[in-house]
């Protein structure tokens, strides 16, 4: 689910008469996201870990010493973002000689020299496996103005987190589960960006759970590239399920959510856990890709059209109030017209609160990257405008027929269309917004809703 988005972290620091003040306490940083929700929390880390250090945070690039660019490389656009991006700060570079710029994530993982070569300014390349060494990094550069000969030439793999990180939202705590992926999915760069699929401890995924409860925290958010496959590296009969169980029985916890389910991984005993255990969320992501067997097939998806509406019966049948969204891509090598179509009716038959669609991009390493790219870019550009105005009528009426209906919600962030009002999300992951004072960040509010748009919904408290 690749966004853009601007990414700080409130920064606090304090120091007493026994404590003298970091060196490093008047350095400001800066970091610019690209990416899914595991992007934003490799992002949460290296900032937590950055205040550590006694560095603060800015919402200012102009005003930083240090500007870090979290990457992503799903699809070429965002290449080209990335590099307009690291072109620009180039210019504050030309201005600051001293402001420090690195480059981490997904697209540093697989393109460090491609980095260094196009943008000799970058003081540093980080992979995904590798941001936990950020301090020491930026430490060795500032005392010895190494630059790329003086970086590590291997990452280490990220275990966890440090305890009593600062995280960016005060209501919900993003927890890494497992990371890598081990599909081979024809269009994807993630197995070759994140690596194969690496589990954490339950028992360390629980610690961390039960700190940010213990700090406040209402809501978990589980990551991983497959949650689905998620396995207990300590004990290989802890599965995705179980643990989903163990975190439901974490006091202070109310509601979970997690992200991404594979199809092929999705088992009814999942199903019977989220319809039996109330604080796991009525919202699951499970991205389709395409409505045609024979396009998952050359996507290898590993599952057809039957298999995936199957699984979706199972979660209307057994969860009524189930919200669900998905991933598609348009234009893949071979997709004819009526490849697209099926795509379309599958889109009217499972009527989805919520889509990531795109056209699709080449990537290098991937299977998909030696197919001829077949369907024309005008066609592609067509296929997406035709898919997404159909998803935006269908989330419309789906949003219209609760208008009149009091829903529960759990305050989460300013809205972003009237900064008077605050914003929650029901169970299912709609987006309501209200007026409201900020003392009512973190609170369960029920909202009577008395309009609708196509991707969020309009309340009253009652």
């Amino acid at each position: 689910m690749p966004v853009s988005r601007q990414y700080w972290v409130n920064a606090f620091y304090w120091a007493s008469d026994e404590h003298s003040l970091s060196p490093f306490m008047l350095m400001k940083f800066y970091i610019y996201t690209f990416g899914c929700q595991m992007s934003e929390h490799d992002s949460e880390y290296m900032g937590a870990v950055l205040l550590e250090k006694g560095y603060s945070s800015t919402e200012e690039e102009s005003a930083a010493d240090i500007i870090l660019v979290n990457t992503c490389c799903v699809r070429e656009k965002v290449e080209h973002k990335i590099f307009t991006k690291l072109g620009r700060l180039a210019k504050l570079k030309r201005k600051n000689r001293e402001l420090i710029i690195g480059v981490t994530g997904c697209y540093a993982q697989l393109a460090k020299e491609e980095i260094k070569r196009r943008m000799p300014q970058v003081d540093f390349v980080l992979g995904t496996q590798g941001i936990r060494r950020l301090p020491e990094v930026i430490d060795r550069l500032r005392s010895l103005r190494q630059g790329w000969d003086a970086m590590p030439k291997t990452d280490k793999q990220l275990e966890g987190f440090p305890c009593g990180f600062r995280r960016r939202s005060p209501v919900q705590a993003m927890v890494t589960i497992m990371e890598g992926c081990n599909n081979f999915c024809a269009y994807c760069i993630i197995p070759f960006a994140r690596g194969r699929e690496r589990s954490r401890a339950a028992e360390e995924i629980l610690r961390e759970i039960k700190e940010a409860a213990a700090e406040g925290y209402k809501e978990v958010l589980l990551l991983g590239q497959n949650v689905n496959s998620y396995c207990d590296p300590s004990n290989n009969s802890i599965s995705f399920a179980d643990l989903l169980i163990k975190i439901h029985q974490i006091k202070g916890i109310e509601r979970i959510r997690f992200v991404t389910s594979h199809p092929k991984d999705f088992s009814y005993r999942l199903v019977e856990v989220i319809r039996d255990y109330p604080k796991i969320c009525n919202h699951i992501h499970l991205p389709v890709q395409s409505g045609s067997t024979r396009i998952l097939k050359l996507m290898n998806r590993k599952y057809s059209r039957a298999e995936y509406m199957e699984k979706i019966a199972w979660l209307k049948r057994e969860v009524p109030e189930i919200g669900i969204s998905t991933d598609i891509i348009v234009g893949f090598p071979e997709e004819t017209e009526d490849d697209f179509q099926q795509t379309m009716k599958l889109m009217e038959e499972v009527e989805f609160d919520g889509i990531y669609s795109f056209k699709y991009s080449p990537r290098p390493l991937t299977r998909a990257y030696q197919y001829p790219d077949t369907v024309p870019k005008e066609i592609k550009g067509r296929r997406l405008m035709e898919l997404q105005g159909l998803q935006k009528r269908i989330q419309l009426t789906k949003n219209q027929s609760l208008v009149g209906r009091v829903v529960e919600i759990l305050v989460d962030s300013v809205s972003k269309k009237d900064p008077y009002a605050l914003c929650g999300r029901t169970s299912s992951n709609r987006i309501v917004n209200f007026k409201g004072g900020p003392e009512l960040m973190g609170k369960f509010l029920r909202v009577k809703i008395v309009r609708a748009g196509p991707n969020s919904l309009f309340g009253e408290r009652v």
